[in-house]
């Protein structure tokens, strides 16, 4: 039953010949709308900080020893960010039970860069380039150890999460919002923004800053920033279109998903009040229904289930540009109301 419906060894719209298929998760940030720098007001700022930005920002330059490197780092919180900051670091656990997903995807990052376990001290200087050192997490694990005894000798706040940090940095930044006038997290991934909605209060000042390469600007954005409707549902599309700990449908971009799922009513005024509805319409909707609450008392199997669903999306997806007779309904408006029950229905 494993291969049912597929005619290959894994199913070619999830998988490839590496593993789980990655999307492009920045395009996401094409559906928050950024926050105007001059629109946050107030001095006494917070900052927010995750372990990846430092590794980005802080450059590894030649005859640098290890002691010196985390030296950098410090200085450059202490430059652009002052004195009131936390740095929040990934955790890495040895054992089994500690790990997740989430080390999956670790495991395909340190393929990409070969590299081997280096034992060092302060005064040892890298010989491999920094590139190639972070990829190996023993070095990794060291190097957070060293740079957290660093930043804590000079007063800075440290946590570290038991595995992946996104969720401690943005809970970090809530914490501490209502003792300052803004509160600002700092990274260049997504997934801090998609947190933010869920995890902070709606119209407080906690922003996140994205910070930019080469001669981008940083662009800033708040918890009100999503573009769409029901910001309530953003960790879903996250997850269902790709992420970290998720495979990406091929051929289907997380933008695809908001303007499946959120795009805006129809600007016309609603004419069938008095009118039934047309009957492609209402097989559909049953169809879908049925198939939900069949589910839900154990059968049919997932595989067939899935495929069953598939049929009815992709029916509707060839009807994408006609009008169903009857009901003056276009296919993406139908396709929306459908997917709006499904999710309702999976929500309860």
């Amino acid at each position: 039953m494993f291969f049912t419906f597929e005619l290959s060894p894994f199913p070619l719209s999830l998988f490839n010949e590496e593993g789980m298929r990655k999307g492009t998760k920045s395009s996401l940030f094409s559906a928050f709308t950024p926050t105007k720098s001059d629109a946050v007001q107030g001095k006494n700022n917070f900052v927010d900080v995750g372990e990846g930005h430092l590794h980005h920002r802080v450059v590894w330059y030649r005859n640098m020893n290890f002691g010196d490197i985390a030296k950098s780092c410090l200085t450059y919180l202490q430059t652009h960010f002052g004195s009131n900051v936390a740095v929040v670091f990934d955790g890495y656990p040895s054992d089994v039970n500690g790990k997740s997903t989430k080390s999956a995807e670790r495991i395909r990052r340190v393929n990409l860069h070969s590299s081997h376990e280096i034992i060092f001290n302060e005064a040892t200087c890298p010989e491999i380039s920094q590139e190639q050192f972070l990829a190996h997490e023993r070095n990794k694990v060291r190097f957070i150890d060293l740079l957290k005894k660093i930043l804590q000798k000079a007063n800075v706040t440290v946590k570290q999460a038991v595995e992946d940090a996104d969720v401690l940095i943005v809970e970090t930044a809530v914490s501490v919002k209502s003792q300052y006038d803004n509160t600002f997290m700092v990274g260049e991934n997504i997934d801090f923004l998609v947190l933010l909605p869920r995890l902070a209060p709606m119209k407080v000042n906690l922003y996140f800053r994205k910070c930019g390469k080469g001669m981008t600007p940083d662009v800033l954005y708040s918890t009100t920033s999503f573009k769409y409707k029901f910001s309530r549902r953003i960790l879903f599309i996250h997850a269902f279109s790709g992420c970290d700990t998720t495979s990406a449908l091929f051929g289907h971009g997380k933008t695809k998903f908001c303007s499946l799922l959120f795009f805006p009513t129809p600007g016309r005024k609603n004419t069938r009040n008095n009118t039934a509805e047309s009957p492609n319409y209402t097989a559909a909707k049953s169809e879908l229904q049925s198939l939900v609450l069949r589910r839900r008392k154990g059968g049919p199997s997932t595989d067939r289930w899935g495929f069953q669903v598939h049929r009815i999306a992709v029916a509707l997806h060839l009807a994408d540009n006609s009008t169903f007779d009857g009901g003056n309904r276009t296919g993406e408006e139908i396709r929306y109301e459908l997917t709006t029950q499904l999710l309702h229905r999976l929500e309860k």
